[in-house]
């Protein structure tokens, strides 16, 4: 893929709604993250993605055409591929260098990077920077394109809000600047109208200003009122002062002498007092300011509880529909396995309510036939039969999730079965094929057995 570098569309308008940074002033420093909404590399017209029906179906499709699970497997490729693996790298435009390269992003239509400051960064008052965009399909995560290579001049970035909370637009590869005063996003591709009709709040606030009231009359009322009183009591006080003066013109040197070492002490007394009560404040303070920190943080846990909450009856729900489902699921497995396998022995062990493994004329003669047997066509067909059995018995586990109690590794006709219980202390991979051991044929028969009841069990419960 091909990509030119891309600045603002024409013709460039300068908007100051609603931001708090002039458009003139905003730096590089003032980044401080970056989203991409609808992310995706079709570029066709309509976003839809051709799917060509194959004439003729392979051998190996044959078994099992056109189911439930086939078609669902089918889908979730499709949604496999719509899915990306992003990251961006921030460059200078005159130098070229690159200054910050973000984390990768795993499988994800929509994006949303971590933050960083670049308050100290070298170049930190340019005005423009190159951003590039790299994008790898889901799958193919070593396989990177270059997505996007966008010059930007960061005076004419829109204005969105303070927060990504109200963010609504279905265009695609929307990119989302953060600045440390709010969130912006690319003219490229957005109609002004529309922006203006959105984004730009039209409130005005209204100052109301009260006016004079019967209460506020009442209350400065009774202040004059009592400021005439408190006038009163101080010529009251003013004349009895005078009085005490006149007749007590000859005061006592050493009462007054006592009174001013008392004065004297009972200041020092106050000053200790007062220091220690400013300590007192300034420890109150300090408090007051731990304990609404902590009351912050605790609402702050209280949100992301109530966020958890919520999240978890969501999950809660859906793992409830997915249980549902994946019985349904394996309700149609076991009726394909049948339709595709319809052997008289496999029937009578799924109506067998007791669960005898071995039907009644496979038992020790016939196995010791085939240790006797001379002729090797009929010996590769008795292994390709127990690798046959094998493999079904290994994919049913699968299905039904019952964990086999001896491990089976098919191999076709050179199967093996695995027993990790029993105390043995010779090899534990026992051969389900005709061998010189023959003793360790039965034996691997015998776990084999026991690892198909364990599957029938469960299917007979559904």
């Amino acid at each position: 893929m091909t990509t030119t570098p891309i600045s603002v569309s024409h013709p460039r308008e300068i908007h100051t709604e609603g931001c708090v940074l002039h458009p003139r002033q905003r730096r590089i420093r003032h980044l401080r993250g970056l989203h991409l909404r609808n992310i995706t590399l079709d570029h066709t017209p309509t976003g839809e993605t051709r799917i060509h029906a194959k004439v003729r179906s392979d051998t190996k499709d044959m078994i099992g055409l056109n189911t439930p699970l086939d078609r669902q497997r089918y889908l979730q490729g499709i949604n496999k591929s719509k899915f990306l693996n992003v990251f961006y790298v921030l460059e200078y435009i005159k130098t070229g260098e690159t200054f910050y390269v973000s984390e990768i992003k795993d499988r994800c239509l929509d994006a949303d990077f971590q933050e960083f400051r670049l308050d100290e960064i070298k170049y930190g008052l340019e005005k423009s920077f190159r951003l590039k965009i790299w994008a790898s399909k889901y799958g193919s995560r070593d396989q990177w394109i270059l997505m996007m290579n966008y010059v930007i001049d960061m005076k004419y970035l829109l204005y969105w809000g303070s927060t990504l909370e109200s963010f609504n637009m279905e265009t695609k590869n929307t990119v989302i600047v953060e600045l440390s005063d709010g969130v912006y996003i690319l003219p490229i591709g957005v109609d002004i109208n529309w922006y203006k009709r959105v984004c730009i709040d039209e409130r005005v606030n209204k100052i109301h200003v009260e006016s004079l009231s019967l209460d506020s009359l009442m209350k400065l009322k009774s202040l004059n009122m009592g400021v005439e009183d408190l006038q009163q009591s101080k010529r009251k006080l003013e004349l009895r002062i005078r009085d005490e003066i006149q007749k007590t013109v000859k005061v006592d040197k050493y009462r007054i002498h006592q009174l001013e070492r008392s004065i004297a002490k009972q200041k020092e007394i106050n000053a200790q007092r007062r220091d220690k009560l400013e300590e007192l404040v300034e420890l109150k303070r300090q408090r007051l300011k731990l304990l609404q920190k902590r009351r912050t943080i605790r609402e702050t846990e209280y949100r992301k509880f109530g966020q958890m909450k919520e999240e978890f009856a969501a999950m809660y729900v859906k793992h409830e529909n997915t249980l549902q489902d994946l019985v349904i699921e394996r309700s149609k497995v076991i009726k394909t396995v049948i339709n595709i396998f319809p052997k008289h022995d496999i029937e009578n062990w799924l109506e067998c309510k007791e669960f005898e493994i071995l039907p009644t004329d496979l038992s020790l003669k016939n196995i010791t036939d085939v240790e006797n047997a001379s002729d090797s066509q009929y010996i590769e067909e008795i292994n390709a039969g127990f690798g046959y059995v094998c493999h079904m018995v290994s994919i049913l586990s699968r299905y039904l999730a019952v964990p086999l109690r001896y491990q089976i590794r098919p191999f076709g006709s050179s199967s093996y079965i695995v027993d990790r219980i029993s105390q043995i202390n010779q090899r534990k991979v026992f051969p389900l094929f005709n061998t010189s051991h023959f003793y360790r044929f039965q034996y691997g028969v015998m776990l084999l057995s026991t690892n198909i009841g364990d599957v029938l069990e469960e299917a007979y419960h559904y």
